[in-house]
């Protein structure tokens, strides 16, 4: 229904990124979970979301399951696997739980290469088209709805008080190694619902969509997003699944480039306070490189626009990291700091 009222002002190719921004908004949360509130370190989460691809595509491709329940049953799977990873992973902390989170996935993806079942090194084709637009935003709206009430609960605040300190969590009472392992079964399971709608999506499914790039770009999402918060990994999740579609062509570059410089100005605009003339001089200087660079390289940009984007891409990305590790939602807290203090004062 939604669908067909966007398809009147939107092409195909725009509802496809939005749900995508929906199936990667679930991921994003749901890494959360564990990166973020319980302060793990997973690179692992694309291993999840092929279990619950490939159970649910199984399922509806040889059983004729009902999509609900294939996914359902693609979740579950996930979640198994995620209490097989978190047990034995309990000791392990920092760079060593990445590792082994990494390896987890490569197993999945090195099996599933195997598995003539399922296609192996072919892909898994034939896959019904039981997903769209609106069962992805329906189910998006209530992963995301389930896992902000999940934060906001007793549970959420034990996962929080583990990422503070683990021994002081330890000393009041919190079993520190259930939730540790609770969190990693609920990440899994939603990121199992999102490979089962990005499966029944387009219609097929290949492990090499699973690998390290794929788990480093949910993780990425969260980074910048903000870590620790689930409005800031939904932020994320949207500006990484535009921002590499946008750098395609000139004028999606010449966008690109115009919203980053404003982000930039506001991001500098706390320490510029300090000194506005030195501040605006900045901006000024930055804007005139911006242009001249836009203006004489028109040429060069759009000859090498689809090479280029990948760079400028994680060009953006490490400048983002030095500048404003809080992340996007740590910028607008910043920003609406002032606003805040202001709505208070005409208050009192």
């Amino acid at each position: 229904m939604i669908e067909q009222l966007l398809s009147n002002f939107m092409s195909s190719y725009q509802i496809q990124i939005l749900s995508f921004i929906g199936i990667f908004t679930i991921l994003a949360i749901s890494l959360d979970i564990i990166n973020g509130y319980t302060g793990q370190f997973s690179i692992g989460h694309a291993g999840f979301m092929a279990v619950g691809g490939y159970v649910a595509a199984y399922l509806t491709f040889y059983h004729q399951v009902p999509f609900i329940l294939a996914t359902l049953a693609g979740a579950l799977s996930a979640a198994f696997f995620g209490l097989l990873i978190g047990i034995p992973t309990l000791r392990l902390r920092g760079d060593y739980l990445a590792i082994a989170t990494l390896g987890f996935a490569e197993i999945i993806r090195v099996v599933l290469l195997n598995l003539d079942v399922v296609g192996g090194a072919r892909g898994f084709a034939g896959i019904s088209n039981l997903s769209n637009f609106d069962t992805v935003l329906i189910i998006t709206i209530i992963s995301f709805i389930v896992l902000y009430n999940f934060t906001r609960s007793a549970y959420g605040r034990a996962l929080q008080s583990i990422r503070e300190d683990e021994i002081a969590a330890e000393c009041m009472g919190v079993p520190t190694t259930y939730f540790k392992v609770l969190a990693f079964v609920v990440a899994a399971f939603f990121a199992g619902i999102a490979g089962s709608l990005y499966g029944h999506y387009l219609m097929f499914l290949h492990p090499n969509d699973f690998g390290l790039l794929r788990s480093i770009e949910i993780l990425l999402m969260i980074v910048l997003g903000g870590m620790g918060n689930l409005w800031g990994a939904l932020l994320g999740a949207i500006v990484l699944s535009i921002l590499p579609e946008s750098l395609r062509n000139y004028q999606g570059i010449v966008y690109t480039i115009a919203v980053v410089y404003l982000v930039g100005v506001a991001i500098s605009y706390q320490k510029g306070k300090q000194n506005i003339a030195r501040w605006l001089a900045g901006i000024l200087i930055a804007g005139l490189a911006v242009g001249f660079i836009l203006i004489y390289g028109k040429e060069l940009i759009i000859r090498y626009a689809g090479q280029m984007r990948m760079i400028i891409y994680s060009i953006l990305l490490i400048l983002m990291m030095i500048f404003q590790p809080s992340g996007l939602i740590g910028l607008a807290r910043d920003l609406a700091k002032p606003l805040k203090e202001r709505l208070r004062g005409v208050k009192a």
